[in-house]
């Protein structure tokens, strides 16, 4: 998954572990929405994050996939605001990961798209 010869693959491989996330979440919101209350997805979400180890995991790595995802969209779509806020999400995950360089120059980029002119932007 990490090599840049296989992209397709890569990408594949998110949108499988993407889906895959948000059926299992969506099966366990719709089990345990079957109980007397009724209750929002976010609501849900969030009480299951404060209850459960496990799914306080995987709640983030979906997040992150469907923002993996988003970047993609966006370098394909040419859509520049969409690229800059998507990069904005993921700056966070850079100085979690402990990847320096990106978590130092990261910021410095978005900064320097921000600033672009108007025109330019379009």
């Amino acid at each position: 998954m990490l090599k840049a010869a296989h992209l397709t693959r890569t990408r594949q491989v998110h949108q499988v572990t993407l889906l895959t996330l948000q059926i299992l979440q969506r099966e366990a919101f719709l089990r345990c929405n079957g109980s007397e209350h009724e209750e929002t997805a976010e609501a849900w979400r969030f009480q299951m994050t404060a209850k459960s180890p496990t799914f306080m995991f995987w709640d983030p790595i979906l997040r992150y996939e469907t923002l993996i995802l988003i970047f993609v969209r966006a370098h394909r779509e040419k859509n520049f605001p969409l690229y800059v806020n998507v990069l904005e999400e993921l700056a966070v995950l850079f100085f979690a990961l402990d990847h320096v360089n990106y978590a130092k120059w990261l910021p410095v980029h978005i900064r320097h798209m921000k600033s672009l002119p108007h025109p330019i932007k379009e």
